[in-house]
């Protein structure tokens, strides 16, 4: 896949990079898991579990080739994803690696054409090793 619409990547999938910017279909959201624990005299015991755990929406129009690429994602196990994390700069494109998955994939046709069409496609990448 090629970049499409900036020069500076948001977001790689397995080294293919995204055609995303934050608040143009890249969201990200860093989240705490902390577990909350009640001891046998009552009292209640917060235990931060895990600190920093990216999740990622995405949202964006692709052809079908893109499409077809995306639709292998989805039903990969794990996925090696680079993306952009505004506080933290990891290395020279300032993106920061995670192992994911893809949830709430869906995909909507928007217009005909004659290499297969204009989809929009949006999905959420979570977080493998999330504790829920």
């Amino acid at each position: 896949m090629a970049k499409w619409g900036t020069d500076k990547t948001y977001l790689k999938i397995n080294n293919n990079p995204l055609p995303v910017e934050p608040d143009k279909g890249y969201t990200i959201t860093i989240l705490d898991y902390e577990q909350v624990d009640e001891t046998e005299a009552g009292t209640s015991v917060r235990n931060l579990v895990r600190t920093d755990i990216p999740f990622i929406s995405v949202k964006f129009m692709c052809d079908k080739k893109m499409l077809k690429e995306l639709r292998e994602f989805k039903v990969s196990l794990s996925l090696d994803v680079y993306y952009f994390d505004p506080t933290v700069g990891v290395n020279e494109d300032n993106l920061k690696y995670a192992l994911m998955y893809i949830t709430n994939y869906s995909e909507v046709f928007k217009a005909d054409t004659k290499d297969g069409g204009i989809w929009s496609v949006s999905f959420d990448l979570k977080f493998l090793d999330e504790v829920s």
